[in-house]
């Protein structure tokens, strides 16, 4: 029921065999933190940065029996590790333990012959991270001397798939984001 991608740079990844040396954990690292910090030039104080789960670690169960992984640690918990580890500064984010939940109580949340997640596992990542930068807003709040009470975030769905709602803000946000840093620039970037 479940079909994926046979190419080998998917493989690999699923048979953990395509491990990060130092250095390139080293680069992928610094590329984030090079990343993170353009971001903060716009002004912009907090930055999350969020590490999506792969099809093949979340339902490996369904992957063919005779591929097996050669590794525990996958390239997705090294760069997380080493973030976490060397870019201490940097809030980065990944939800593997809550999507695991979610498919124990019965949800799936990636299409069974396609890649990427679906509707209901869009959702669970924007509301992951909306819980996530919650916790630091009410945080904020309260240190200005308001209560937990007043503070409420409401979320509105400008669609009825809720992965085109986030979609949607992204771009409008990438948008509004790319014009200020090309004019911080001088002109558009190609």
């Amino acid at each position: 029921d479940w079909l994926y991608m046979a190419i080998p740079s998917v493989v690999s990844v699923f048979k953990n065999t395509n491990l990060f040396s130092d250095k390139e954990l080293e680069i992928a690292g610094n590329n984030i933190s090079n990343f993170v910090n353009d971001v903060r030039k716009l002004g912009v104080k907090d930055v999350y940065f969020y590490l999506s789960n792969d099809k093949e670690s979340l339902y490996s169960e369904f992957y063919p029996s005779y591929i097996t992984k050669h590794s525990d640690i996958s390239r997705l918990e090294q760069l997380l590790s080493f973030v976490k580890n060397n870019h201490s500064d940097i809030k980065i984010f990944n939800f593997k333990d809550k999507f695991e939940q979610l498919k124990r109580e019965g949800e799936t949340v990636f299409c069974k012959t396609g890649t990427h997640m679906n509707g209901v596992g869009s959702f669970y990542e924007y509301k992951f991270l909306s819980e996530e930068i919650k916790k630091e807003l009410l945080l904020i709040f309260l240190e200005n001397g308001r209560t937990e009470n007043e503070f409420e975030i409401k979320y509105k769905a400008i669609s009825e798939h809720p992965e085109i709602s986030i979609y949607v803000a992204l771009e409008q946000l990438k948008r509004m984001k790319l014009k200020e840093f090309e004019n911080k620039l001088g002109g558009k970037q190609k």
